[in-house]
């Protein structure tokens, strides 16, 4: 069973103790057991001591602060330690890339503006958009129609993001 199974705070907690005990020489290994641990501490964190299921399942914007947030701003941490530089931008964010699609299609109006939850993009590369960030709804939610949608729309956007790349 994984970490992230643990049934309740305390297993999990033993299992991220049995993880920090294992001794890793490598320094590109511990940096990442590093990032790991911490992205699972602030789950543990947040998720089993400052907010349960009932929490996250109020919203999108809720799951998405307590539980996505954070642990992107670990990934983008750990990829700035290695030397990349890549910003997080959470919130309702356009895309620059789909703007461009949309443009080239002469859809200018306001209405067409596709906005993502978050956003990685490339600071030496006049902020390429590198990754969106897209909850599609509340923790346990069973509106499938809308995570539908917004899987189409996520797939949407990053298609635009790579066009723009190439």
């Amino acid at each position: 069973m994984t970490i992230i199974e643990a049934a309740s705070r305390e297993e999990m907690a033993v299992r991220v103790e049995s993880l920090r005990a294992i001794s890793i020489e490598e320094q590109a290994l511990a940096a990442e057991k590093k990032s790991l641990i911490s992205i699972l501490e602030n789950f543990e964190g947040e998720v089993y001591n400052n907010c349960d299921a009932t929490l996250l399942a109020k919203s999108g914007i809720c799951y998405r602060q307590y539980v996505f947030d954070r642990s992107i701003k670990t990934c983008v941490k750990y990829l700035r330690c290695k030397g990349n530089k890549v910003t997080f931008l959470p919130g309702e964010i356009e895309l620059e890339a789909a703007r461009a699609q949309l443009k080239n299609k002469r859809m200018t109006d306001d209405r067409y503006k596709y906005n993502v939850d978050g956003m990685i993009y490339a600071d030496d590369f006049s902020h390429l958009e590198l990754l969106l960030i897209k909850v599609s709804s509340e923790y346990v939610s069973n509106d499938t129609g809308k995570v539908s949608f917004d899987h189409y729309k996520a797939m949407f956007g990053m298609l635009a993001i790579i066009r723009n790349i190439a």
